[in-house]
C-alpha cells in the first residue's frame, strides 16, 4: 500500500505478481468507478487527474 510518485502520492500499490501490478488511488476512485486497476508488465497505462496532470505507469519488470 506504499503511495506514489513520491513528490506527488497520488496512487498506492495494492498487489504484485509476476505479470501484473494493481494499483488504487491514494483518495477517490477511477472514473469507471473502480477502486483499483491491473497494468501487466510490459504494458503502459495513461492516467488523466481531474486537474489535467497526466500519469504514464508502466510496469517494465517485476523482481522476485
Amino acid at each position: 500500500n506504499d503511495p506514489f510518485p513520491a513528490s506527488d502520492p497520488t496512487f498506492r500499490l495494492v498487489s504484485v505478481t509476476e505479470t501484473a501490478a494493481v494499483i488504487g488511488l491514494v483518495s477517490g476512485s477511477f472514473s469507471n468507478g473502480d477502486d483499483t486497476i491491473t497494468i501487466n508488465v510490459g504494458e503502459t497505462l495513461v492516467l488523466a487527474a481531474d486537474d489535467g496532470t497526466r500519469y504514464a505507469i508502466k510496469i517494465v519488470s517485476v523482481a522476485s
